[in-house]
């Protein structure tokens, strides 16, 4: 192993992570859809409410930011997705293994993989303090 291969991923790696990436989308669709579904049930909850009767419930102004920012984070993935996915299969097929492709994907997938965690978390977390 020469000094030139050195921070470089195999064809496997790439191969993985054109599978991984993918997977962790699917995974964070799934986040999502229970996010906009509840964030859906809430601003329908308070737009039917009383204010006399519930008065701890939330504001509909603030449920649509909650919403605005949940779908500006789904875009964001939607970024991380195209990138990491599109550097790992053009590292494939035209054997570009260097560093900056290597360090793309990776980040990339640590990205996606971090999402893929923590997101369920805060969901169940902000699902038992509402």
């Amino acid at each position: 192993m020469g000094i030139d291969n050195l921070g470089v991923g195999t064809e496997a790696f790439y191969a993985t992570a054109a599978q991984v990436i993918p997977t962790m989308l699917i995974a964070l669709a799934v986040e999502f859809g229970l996010i906009l579904r509840q964030l859906g049930r809430e601003l329908e909850r308070a737009r039917d409410r009383d204010p006399e009767v519930s008065r701890f419930a939330r504001d509909p102004e603030t449920i649509r930011k909650d919403t605005d920012q949940i779908l500006m984070v789904i875009m964001g993935m939607g970024v991380v997705f195209a990138v990491g996915e599109g550097s790992a299969l053009l590292a494939l097929a035209f054997r570009w293994l260097n560093a900056w492709t290597f360090a793309g994907v990776s980040i990339c997938l640590l990205v996606m993989i971090a999402a893929a965690v923590f997101i369920p978390i805060i969901r169940l977390h902000d699902d038992a303090s509402w």
